[in-house]
Order: C-alpha cells, then structure tokens, then sequence
C-alpha cells in the first residue's frame, strides 16, 4: 500500500508555525531530540521531527528518518544533525538545509535533490555538500591524525566545497576537507574505518526501495493536496482560511469517526480513514485491538480549534479518554493533545471528509507509551564453575615439597650429649611459590667417639606437605622431615666418622593462588527478554550490563515484530579481566551483573544476574 508521508507534514506546518522533515523510522541505543525551543526529549518510533529540531545519539545510538520528500537521513552513533529548515511542498520553495554537527551521516536524498538541488545542502564545522540525485554518506572527525570532514559517494554526484575550492566527486569516490581554508583532497580509497557497514544498512536499503519506487506518486500527492489547499502561504506554510464553524464537514467527520471508535464500528472508522494516511494499517490494527482490550471508551475532546481549506482542514484539541482495562479490570484516564489532517475527497459539503493525518497523541492508537517495558532474565543466576572452561576459583590440592636443614653439633665423648641448633625450612609448590617456615629439631640418633674433640656439621633432608584449600584463603602446612649427616674431621688422630639423625619439625602458614587458566570464550544459556511495544519492527535493543567486576557492556538484544526481543545466550570470556564495550562479559570470578532497559520519557527497567562461586 502505498502511504503518503506529506499529509501530516500539512497538520505539523499549520499546527506549529514549522514544516516537519519526516518521520522516525528506527531507532536503537541512546537517540534523543533537542527541540526548538531546546527543550530535550526521548525520541522513539513514529515521532515527526520537524524542522530547528537537533537529533542526537550515543555511543550505541542511531536514528533512520524518512523524510517526507521520499529520502532517508540515517544518524550513525556518536552524532549530532540539526535540521535547519526542510520543506517538502513539490514547489520551488522545497528546500532542505542540514547541519551535521559532529559524527557521521548517511543520506539518499528525496525529490527535492532533483527539482530544487540548490536548495539542498548540507554543511559540516570544515565543508558543506551539495549534490544532484544522490546516496551519501558524510563524516565529521574530530580526533586522531587526520581531522576533519570525510565525504564517500554511494550513487550520483556530490561537490564538496570548502571558502578554498571546491571538489566534484561521483560513485565510488572519496575525499576530505581538513579544514574550512583548505581545498578538500580526494582520497585513494573509502576509508572503512570511517564508513563502517553497520547493521541498519538493510533497514536504509528497504526505505531506499519504497521511496525510489513511490517517490513520483507521493510528489504528485503532495502537489494535488497543496493545490486543493489554495498553496503554501509567502512563508512557505500551506493556506487555510478562517476557523471553522462547529458545523463544518471536517468537524462532523472527526465528530463521526470519535463516536464509531467508542462503539466498536470497525467498519465505520474504515471508510472514514484515508488510505494514503501514514500507518494505515497499524491505525485499524490498534483499533481493533482497543475493541477488544478497551472496553466502555469514552474520548471528550477539550479545547477544539480548527482551520479550514476549500477541502482540507486542521483541527487541534486536547482530549481525555477513559476506559477500563480488561486485562486488570481498572479503569484507565488517558489525557493528551494532538492535530488532525482532514481532506475532503469532493467538493466543499458534498464531497467526503476522511481522516488523513495524525501529529501529536492520538487517542484512537494503542500508544506504545503507554504500554510499560519488561524485561526478564532467565535463570536469575548461575555458578563460575558451571560456566565452560578452566575454573580458576577452583579448591587447590597438592603436595609441596619441604627441605630441612640444621647444624648438628657432636660433643667429645666426656662433655655431653648430641643436640640439634638452628633448624630452618623451607616449602615449595606451583601454588604459592617457595615460602620459609619454622621449625624445631630433635635428635634421634647420634654417633661419636670414645675420646676425641667435639664436631659440627649440617644436616639436611626432605620431605612433603600436602594442602587443599580455595584459592586466596590462608593454608596451613606442616611436615616432619628426617634430616642426617656425618663429618670425618682430619684433625683427628685416628679415623673416625661422627654422624647423626634428627628429626625437623616443619611449618608455615601459605596462600594458595588460583590454578593457571587461559582466557575461554563461551556462552552461557541464559535469557535475557524486552518487551517494548513502541520498539515494534526494530531489529534489535539495547540492554545496558554493569558488573560488580566494574565491566561495562551494551549488548544488542535480536527481536521482532511484535516488540518482543530475546537473546537466547550470554557471550562471556572466563578467566579473564573486564574489557569495557567489549560486546562480551569479562570474568575472572563470582560477579552480580546489573541489567537496564532505558525507554525514552520511561523509568529504566532494572533486573540483576549473578554469576556465584
């Protein structure tokens, strides 16, 4: 079906002094919009972004817009695109005029590249870019060796331009403006670490496709409805002529289609929408699924203001809706403010009104802003030593090898008996190195002369000790190591040899260190699930991960249609340090992880994950 992306971009022109450049169609990780007035807001699929409005994203951020002269403007991460002034009325005052802050932005321009190119530019803080029925992609770089504004062309013809010269460049082609007093220098190659591919590329080639291929019909809408609205004003705004009486055709067809939406008359609010009108489907989806989840709906509508064209009219209002819910079975208050586009399809009272534009809150959608996000972890926790791979938090058990020594000191045989002086020992294993204990000696056997001088000399011996423990925690050893030796002193007048055993009494107190393991990559069955209504379509969200560890991580959850996104495994690397924005889970022993969910205008949803010895 074909949808026509100008009819709003009437109501949003009247409504609030300002054309709207599109409409959001994707957006991921952190994005956010500044508005005229530099007020901040969440931003989220489906929002107008009207012209004077600046779109941010972070580190994970982008946004796809479909502009509403059949173009798409794709925000990389890290960026800032203020849109000075876009205008898409299929007149030669079509214009649009872009400010890329900083980061990086992919554009394939609409009509207005092609009946009105001088009117469309794009500037940077070095260059700006003109171009002639183009696909684009323009990066403002800050940092590093090469600073400056890096321009690639995907299809047609840019000229890069800078006070100092300008430079044409077509399909294939690639250069850089260092600075605004420089004449940009084209580049032998595309630089790909500047125009990564990203995962949204084959989102902007499926917009690409539908606005290619529908791009002449919607520039014919446009032109028709513009034509029947009497034309856009000297400034640019479409004309609309006094208020509208109370009674006025577009007054009864929005008095008509609220009254067959509180009764359920599916039927009704079908012929009574334009099929051109954006989201025609997701409308009629949503309100059937209201007829069955929204029971009693009353919508009043407060502070009615309206304005009129020989066949088009705008009306703003502020409205209450009440209903009960049949999920919780309580009553629901729902206040907002929105504008209507309402077309006449004949002439004046005869011909028929339908609904073709919504801008603001609309009362007849199942609002994805009011549904409230989840998220859920599956299992909740899990244990170190269950994750795949070498468990350096293991228990150690071993043996260490203990060696003794002492001096045994033989007296002569009328002066006393044998002792032991100055044992020591010492115990040696992989798992905490070599460590010197204390020890004590005895005597246990003991050879000496009939008559003759008193004789030293070492003795020495070895032994084991066997621990167990858990790596980090104090280990206590102890080990009797039988230690002997024998000296032949020369002085002496006749050979005789002394000798003796003794027995060490050995001990120390060690810490064990963790087993030596390798970095192992791996996956942990664990499921982590988003529900988000308003992400609907996206290919994926943003969860954010902070470990107790103090890694950081944003892992991309895959979903569907239906604003449900499950990622079925955990990417970790055990026995490993925290990398930040790694993409995987660093771990080198029990951690609890922090899992958030940030929704735009919503509180964060916040679940945890621990990781157990």
């Amino acid at each position: 079906m074909k949808l026509n992306r100008l009819v709003i971009a009437l109501a949003v022109g009247v409504g609030h002094g300002a054309w709207a450049a599109g409409n959001v169609d994707f957006v991921t990780g952190e994005a956010s919009v500044i508005s005229r007035d530099g007020q901040p807001r969440g931003v989220a699929r489906g929002d107008r972004i009207v012209e004077g409005e600046t779109l941010i994203t972070g580190n994970s951020g982008e946004i796809l817009l479909a502009t509403d002269d059949s173009g798409v403007l794709a925000l990389r991460p890290r960026s800032r695109l203020l849109i000075d002034r876009y205008q898409a009325t299929g007149t030669e005052r079509d214009a649009a005029l872009l400010s890329l802050l900083r980061g990086s932005l992919r554009t394939v321009t609409g009509w207005i590249s092609k009946t009105s190119p001088r009117q469309w530019k794009l500037s940077t803080p070095t260059a700006t870019v003109g171009i002639r029925g183009t696909e684009l992609e323009t990066a403002v770089v800050e940092e590093g060796a090469e600073p400056g504004t890096y321009q690639q062309v995907l299809s047609g013809e840019v000229v890069l331009s800078t006070a100092a010269g300008s430079l044409p460049l077509f399909a294939g082609q690639a250069a850089r403006a260092a600075s605004g007093d420089q004449v940009p220098q084209a580049l032998a190659a595309v630089p790909v670490d500047i125009f990564p591919a990203r995962p949204s590329d084959a989102r902007v080639g499926v917009l690409r496709q539908d606005a290619q291929s529908n791009q002449e019909d919607r520039l014919k809408q446009r032109q028709d409805q513009l034509r029947r609205s009497g034309g856009p004003s000297p400034q640019g705004n479409p004309k609309v002529s006094a208020q509208c009486n109370p009674d006025a055709p577009a007054q009864r067809a929005l008095d008509e289609f609220l009254r067959a939406y509180e009764q359920g008359n599916t039927a009704l609010l079908q012929q009574r929408l334009d099929p051109a009108l954006i989201g025609y489907g997701i409308l009629i989806n949503d309100i059937m699924n209201n007829a069955a989840t929204q029971k009693q709906a009353q919508i009043r509508i407060l502070d009615r203001q309206a304005q009129c064209g020989p066949d088009v009219a705008v009306i703003d209002f502020a409205f209450e809706k009440r209903f009960l819910d049949v999920a919780t079975f309580q009553p629901v208050l729902q206040r907002g403010r929105g504008s209507v586009l309402v077309s006449g399809l004949g002439t004046g009272n005869e011909g028929q009104w339908r609904i073709s534009g919504f801008t603001g809150d609309n009362p007849f959608r199942t609002s994805p802003s009011d549904l409230p996000a989840n998220l859920q972890v599956v299992p909740q926790a899990t244990s170190y030593a269950a994750l795949p791979g070498c468990n350096a938090a293991a228990p150690v058990a071993g043996a260490a090898l203990v060696s003794a020594n002492a001096t045994a000191n033989v007296p002569a045989s009328t002066s006393g008996s044998c002792t032991v002086s100055a044992p020591s020992c010492s115990f040696n294993s992989p798992a905490f190195g070599t460590v010197v204990g204390t020890a004590s000696g005895s005597v246990t056997s003991c050879t000496q002369p009939v008559t003759g001088p008193s004789s030293s000399f070492p003795i020495s011996g070895t032994g084991s000790a066997p621990y167990s423990g858990t790596p980090g925690s104090p280990v206590t050893l102890t080990a009797n190591v039988v230690a002997s030796g024998s000296n032949t002193p020369p002085s002496v007048s006749f050979p005789f040899t002394y000798s003796m055993t003794a027995n060490i009494a050995c001990t120390a107190t060690v810490t064990l260190a963790p087993a030596a393991c390798a970095p192992t990559p791996g996956t942990a069955p664990v499921n982590i699930t988003v529900q988000d209504a308003s992400r609907a379509g996206q290919p994926s969200v943003p969860v954010e991960v902070a470990g107790s560890n103090g890694d950081r991580e944003t892992l991309l959850v895959p979903g569907g249609t239906n604003g449900t996104f499950t990622l079925t495994s955990l990417p970790f690397t055990k026995n490993a340090a925290p990398v930040l924005n790694s993409g995987r889970l660093e771990l080198n022993g029990p951690v609890t992880y922090t899992l958030t969910y940030r929704r735009p205008g919503a509180a964060p949803v916040v679940r945890t994950f621990t990781v157990s010895p």
